[in-house]
């Protein structure tokens, strides 16, 4: 059964979108490193100075190190994941041939800006950003690699 062109724009927007996804992952990622240094930071048996503490302080502060250092290496998962989802969006996007189809692309998938604020940058009318963006759509699905169309 073959899909309606309404379905496979969706598909596209999904597939492009995934940048902005990844990007959010990594600031909650960031957000969740940030809680864990405050908590090393938060009780007087976080300071890691080397002085002595005594056995309770000493195990929150252990829990704490391990929680900091999990959330370190999530995040750092996430910013490669990051890294790799802009390269393969990026990819594809620099595949289109028409450079305004390409710079829609761009400040929409990669910059996450409004269609307005697109619109604005790109001196064209609302309407015709829309447009345009239907175009660069079908554009972009040619690029896409067909083991990730489906995923």
């Amino acid at each position: 059964m073959e899909t309606s062109t309404r379905e496979t724009r969706a598909q596209v927007i999904a597939w492009l979108d995934q940048y902005r996804q990844a990007l959010r992952s990594a600031e909650i990622a960031n957000d969740e490193l940030e809680i864990a240094r405050d908590a090393v930071l938060s009780f007087p048996g976080g300071r890691l100075d080397g002085m002595p503490r005594s056995s309770s302080h000493s195990d929150k502060t252990a829990l704490s190190v391990e929680r900091l250092t999990e959330a370190e290496q999530l995040y750092d998962d996430a910013l490669e994941h990051c890294r790799r989802t802009r390269m393969r969006v990026s990819r594809v996007i620099s595949s289109v041939s028409n450079a305004n189809q390409r710079e829609l692309l761009q400040r929409r998938y990669l910059l996450g800006q409004s269609f307005a604020a697109i619109a604005d940058c790109m001196h064209f009318d609302y309407r015709w950003i829309r447009r345009l963006h239907q175009r660069a759509l079908a554009a972009a699905a040619k690029a896409i690699p067909e083991k990730e169309k489906t995923q």
